[in-house]
């Protein structure tokens, strides 16, 4: 088959179409790859290769974009990855490229997390540690985060977490309040301990 034309689309794709009236949808990165242009003739496995490299930057596009709405660990896209058909090769060239290219950065991607469970979800280090370690992130990474918190930030979650607590049990007596929110306290202490270990 031969090339007749290549058109340039709006979701940046280009269209080929073939003399036989075919037509093919693919990347820049493939036209440059194959070398492919007008009046060019292509066979079987030339178009089984095309086939192949859309599958990879199809992959690797939705990943992008899935990293665009929200930073992602590289645990994260690992997974994303053992779910499609591609090749082991073609798996690890798409983290290095992530890599290569500072998509995937598990150290950003835990600073953001930690941030946001500080100010959003008012997470605890512990808390913090034990999700970032359940989401693959290396043991020096996460302690490196940990140890970065803002003690105001933790500080004010626990005073807020205290006086809801205070609030929620005003129908204890004073005498019942009082022990209920020493092991709260207690608890905290353990909690902020477990985190310098």
């Amino acid at each position: 088959m031969k090339i007749e034309k290549i058109k340039k689309l709006k979701n940046g794709k280009y269209k080929l179409t073939f003399d036989s009236e075919e037509t093919l949808t693919t990347y820049d990165d493939v036209i440059i790859n194959k070398m492919l242009f007008n009046g060019k003739e292509v066979n079987n496995q030339t178009l089984s290769e095309i086939s192949i490299n859309n599958e990879y930057y199809d992959i690797y596009n939705k990943i992008v974009k899935m990293i665009s709405a929200k930073w992602r660990s590289q645990k994260e896209i690992e997974i994303y990855l053992d779910k499609t058909e591609l090749s082991n090769e073609n798996k690890e060239k798409i983290i290095n490229d992530l890599l290569k290219h500072d998509l995937i950065n598990d150290l950003r991607y835990a600073k953001s997390y930690a941030n946001d469970a500080i100010n959003l979800s008012k997470n605890g280090p512990y808390k913090i540690k034990e999700d970032l370690l359940k989401q693959g992130i290396n043991d020096n990474i996460v302690e490196e985060v940990i140890y970065s918190l803002d003690e105001d930030d933790i500080n004010n979650n626990l005073i807020n977490i205290i006086e809801k607590k205070n609030r929620l049990n005003n129908h204890y007596s004073m005498y019942q309040l009082k022990i209920k929110l020493k092991c709260l306290a207690t608890s905290a202490e353990h909690f902020f301990f477990k985190i310098s270990m």
